[in-house]
This record gives C-alpha cells, sequence and structure tokens, in this order.
C-alpha cells in the first residue's frame, strides 16, 4: 500500500527498509485506539518514543533503532497520508478508518487463530463496541479461507445458543453476526445455522429496541453477493415457520420486519448506508404463502385483520362487528404520508389524495367500498356507540382543512358520506381535536353542514341525524378549547 501510493506518485522516502511500516502504524493504532486521551491527539515526541519501543524488538542494533524512529518521524511530520497534523506539533490518524484498519491488522498479528482472535474480541462484542475494528480483524485472518469462515461461524453461533449469555450481549452478538455476513461467506450449512440463531436472537430481543432489531435483520439482504440468493431463502424459509407457529410478538416481528424498512437508509457500522431490505419477490412470495391463514383468523384476530387490510385494503365486515373498526385506525396501509386507516380511506375515497397510495390494492373503487361497509355498519350502531379510541402517536391526522376538502370531494352514496363524516370525528376526537382550530374549525364546520343537507336532499334523514350531531360535537369541542 505504501509503495504503491508514493510510487505512483514519484515520492522518495528516506525511511530505512529494515522494518515493515505497515507493523510500525498497527502499534501506534494498536497504542492509540481506545485510549480517549490519545485518541485526540498525540506529540511527535510521543511518536517517536513509541515507534522506539517497537523497533527495539525489530532491530538489535538500539542506536539503529534510534534513528529509524527519527527517520520515520520526520515522514510522517513532513507528508505522511496516515498522520497529518490536527494542531501545533499534535498528530492523529488523518481518518478514523485508517486507524481501525492498522488497529485491526495488529490484533491479526498477535492472534494466530481463529479462536485466538475471537476469544480476544468477544468481549468488547457483547457489550457492542469494536464493531468495525472486530470484523476488520475476523475478515483479515478468514480471508478467502472456508475453513477459518466456518470456525468464526461456529464460535459465533455458540455465543448465540449460549443459555448464560445476557440478552443485551445476545442482541449485540446477533447485530454482529448479521454484519460480519458480508464478509463470512462460509459453507451453506454453516451459514444457515448462523442465520438461524442469529434470527433467534433478534426476535427474542424484539421487545427491547425493535427499531434496532429490524434495522439489524434487514442487513442480511447487504451480505456477501456470493450467498446472497441463498441467505434470502433461508430468511424466508425462517420468517415463513416462526409466523406459522409464534405468538403475536413474534409476528409483529416478522411482519414489521417484511413491511417496515424498505428503501430506509440504515446504520451499516459508522456508515450510512442504503438498506436493500426484503427483495419484493420475496415479500410476494412470503404474503401469498400467509393470506389463507390471515383471511381464516380475521374475524377471530385483531391483528390478522389489521394485516389483511393493510395488504390488501379490505376490511372485512365480519372483522369490523368482532372487533369494530378500531383495526382500521392502527393500520397502516403503504402511503407516501404516514397516515392511519380512516385517513387513508378518505384519501384514496376523495379522489384528490389517491395519488398518495403506494399500493394498486389501495385505489378509489376500494377505498369506497370500505366506506360503504363502515358506513353501513355505524348506521346500524348509531353515534352513540361510536366510542373513540387511543390515538396512534407514530402516525399523522389531516388538518381540519383537509378533512373539510376530503367529504367535499366525495361523490358518492350516503353510506360513504356517512362513513366519511364519522372517520372525521373519530379522528379528530382521536388527536386530541388538535385537527380543529381557527380557520380549518369553520371550514370544516361549514362542510359537515353542507353534508348534512346533501342528506336530507337525498331523504337520508337517519345519516343526516348523525352528521349534525358530530358537527355540533366538533362545535363544543372547538369551543371548550377556547374556554381553556
Amino acid at each position: 500500500m505504501f509503495e504503491r501510493w508514493d510510487g505512483d506518485r514519484n515520492i522518495l522516502v528516506d525511511v530505512p527498509q529494515t522494518f515493515d511500516r505497515l507493523q510500525v502504524f498497527s502499534y501506534l493504532a494498536y497504542k492509540i485506539f481506545d485510549d480517549e486521551e490519545l485518541s485526540s491527539g498525540v506529540t511527535a515526541k510521543w511518536i517517536e518514543k513509541e515507534i522506539r519501543v517497537h523497533l527495539s524488538e525489530v532491530l538489535e542494533s538500539s542506536p539503529q533503532a534510534q534513528a529509524a524512529s527519527r527517520a520515520l518521524v520526520n515522514f510522517i511530520v513532513d507528508r505522511s497520508w496516515v498522520m497529518s497534523e490536527k494542531g501545533d506539533n499534535v498528530f492523529s490518524f488523518t481518518h478514523q478508518t485508517f486507524l481501525e484498519f492498522f488497529f485491526a491488522t495488529y490484533l491479526d498479528d498477535q492472534y494466530d487463530t481463529v479462536d485466538q482472535l475471537f476469544n480476544a474480541l468477544e468481549p468488547h462484542i457483547r457489550l457492542d463496541e469494536w464493531d468495525v475494528v472486530s470484523r476488520l480483524a475476523i475478515q483479515i485472518k478468514t480471508h478467502r479461507n472456508r475453513r477459518r469462515q466456518d470456525e468464526c461461524i461456529d464460535l459465533i453461533v455458540s455465543r448465540l445458543e449460549d443459555p448464560a449469555i445476557s440478552a443485551p450481549e445476545r442482541r449485540a452478538v446477533a447485530g454482529h453476526a448479521v454484519r460480519c455476513l458480508e464478509f463470512l461467506i462460509g459453507s451453506e450449512s454453516s451459514v444457515r445455522r448462523l442465520i438461524e440463531a442469529s434470527m433467534d436472537a433478534l426476535l427474542q430481543n424484539y421487545k427491547v429496541d425493535n427499531s434496532e432489531m429490524l434495522e439489524a435483520a434487514a442487513l442480511f439482504f447487504a451480505g456477501a453477493r456470493e450467498r446472497r440468493s441463498f441467505v434470502a431463502g433461508v430468511v424466508e424459509e425462517w420468517l415463513k415457520s416462526t409466523f406459522e407457529a409464534g405468538s403475536d410478538e413474534d409476528r409483529d416481528f416478522i411482519l414489521a420486519f417484511v413491511d417496515g424498512y424498505k428503501g430506509k437508509y440504515l446504520r451499516f457500522g459508522e456508515a450510512l448506508a442504503l438498506c436493500r431490505s426484503v427483495p419484493a419477490s420475496m415479500v410476494t412470495r412470503f404474503r401469498g404463502s400467509i393470506m389463507p391463514r390471515l383471511i381464516d383468523e380475521s374475524a377471530s384476530n385483531p391483528k390478522a385483520a389489521k394485516t389483511l387490510f393493510e395488504w390488501t385494503g379490505t376490511a372485512p365486515i365480519a372483522s369490523i362487528r368482532a372487533f369494530g373498526p378500531s383495526f382500521i385506525h392502527y393500520a397502516r396501509p403503504d402511503f407516501s404520508v404516514q397516515v392511519d386507516g380512516f385517513s387513508a380511506l378518505a384519501l384514496c375515497a376523495s379522489g384528490a389524495y389517491a395519488h398518495l397510495s403506494n399500493q394498486s390494492n389501495f385505489d378509489r373503487s376500494k377505498a369506497e367500498a370500505n366506506l360503504a361497509v363502515l358506513g353501513r355498519f355505524w348506521r346500524a350502531e348509531g353515534l352513540a356507540n361510536t366510542r373513540p379510541f387511543p390515538a396512534n402517536p407514530d402516525l399523522n391526522n389531516p388538518p381540519g382543512g383537509i378533512w373539510a376538502s376530503l367529504l367535499r370531494s366525495m361523490k358518492a352514496d350516503g353510506d360513504i358520506r356517512l362513513a366519511a363524516c364519522v372517520s372525521c370525528y373519530l379522528e379528530i376526537d382521536n388527536h386530541g381535536r388538535r385537527t380543529n382550530e381557527g380557520s380549518d374549525h369553520l371550514e370544516l364546520l361549514e362542510e359537515l353542514d353542507r353534508q348534512e343537507k346533501l342528506l336530507k336532499r337525498s331523504k337520508d334523514y337517519d345519516a343526516a341525524e348523525m352528521v349534525r350531531e358530530i358537527k355540533h360535537c366538533c362545535n363544543d369541542w372547538h369551543q371548550n378549547r377556547e374556554d381553556l
């Protein structure tokens, strides 16, 4: 590396050739890394002293070691691209990457076997430390050596399956394992064990930090190109079998993993990398394989009903009767804006905002069909039995002015109009009435009044009376807010 860099630039280096400069920088990185004071910068005097200590183990002649250390310090001070001056006679590695790489080469040189190296790294891996250094050192030690790669995989799997390891430590080891798949090609049987053990560990820790777990799991698909298709197949098999046998919490992890991180930028070590996420073809196959089960459970399991609505844009009346419409509110359809299910239905049914949907099965006709079902349900239940439910803090709700625009754009029958008005009522109440302020409030009241008149004109007096109640509720909320 040094010779190529200097040779390409016709740079003559006045440094003795009796030692390896790579080893010198690796030794300096070892002394500096993980030392907060030294990491902030070292003096030329400190560098010369440490180089002399290192060279005294390499060269028999003490004067020769001293002269070589001075020459190397001059090399660093004058023009080295590895270390640079950051202050008055204060030097540090030019990039953090250089420091991590040279420290990793030092560790590789210190430990002869994979087992010895992993044992030295393990305490830091368990504490979620030395992420880049650990992976670099393992990559150097196992480079193009399948036996060593399988040996390293076996060591990681044994730690993941160790019942004595704590939950946070298992989570850290699993995250490290996922990232190591970038270079640990190994045999397919070894890679399978690593994936299954890692996914099991990530699933166990899902309740601790779901975003961290999902990000780590998504990195499976950014692994070594030689094993990428195989990895995807193993992950798909694990998802299917775990979904079939798992609890609701296990299913939450799987569904979030499949749907939640497509195209997001995720942290990969110290850099941000575009997550390749779950391949679209795999998502399609996975959904198709579990769809019959979701349909069967949609009237007995609210989470199944919610997922079915998110994926197909359909809210079965049996599900609404069994659980009420709350599962629609908590749903997260694939929209370019994060809105709840009721808002998504209104946005699509209005026609004006249908372009926000990223799903072909969540179009205007499907939205109108769902609103018609909801309208008939609320017509039978009455507004008094339509209880608000806790808001979802992760989702947005259109302001009152947008709701007025949505209602104004409706060109449908009474059931759809009624459902849209009730959805507006529920959403404004669920979100602390924050969407019912100032001019938004007046615009919304005017539109509700217009909807009431339209329903009366069509002789749908029951629906008109419900809209009148909604209008009065919205007005009372606004008045109470002003009084406060």
